[in-house]
């Protein structure tokens, strides 16, 4: 089951929404405020300029946009740790050039940690 704040995210993009500004919205304790008191987050208050807070109905319609959303970045997560520091990527490309660097360092890291469409 996909968090709260991952279907939050997903209602406010089909509100036009930037991935810069939902971040603010969300990390914005005055805007969008999440509880756990039973151990389900909750919606404890909403104030966002023109958009309505959605019902559950709304949100739990965003299931599976929210669930890729989080299994990107579990993937993103991984590919991050996988890939060696910038230096030894640059030193790489400095010493075999950018086509060998793609084939041999980038290449592996995305086949092995494939982004959901």
């Amino acid at each position: 089951m996909a968090q709260l704040v991952t279907k939050i995210e997903a209602y406010l993009s089909t509100k036009g929404k930037s991935e810069l500004e939902i971040e603010e919205l969300v990390n914005d304790k005055t805007k969008i405020h999440l509880i756990n008191l039973t151990g389900i987050d909750e919606i404890f208050s909403w104030n966002v300029d023109g958009i309505t807070q959605p019902t559950t109905t709304e949100l739990d319609a965003f299931e599976t946009q929210a669930l890729t959303i989080e299994n990107n970045r579990i993937i993103s997560r991984n590919r991050r740790l996988a890939y060696p520091n910038w230096r030894d990527q640059l030193d790489y490309i400095y010493h075999n050039g950018i086509e060998k660097w793609k084939t041999d360092i980038v290449d592996p890291v995305k086949s092995k940690y494939p982004k959901s469409s």
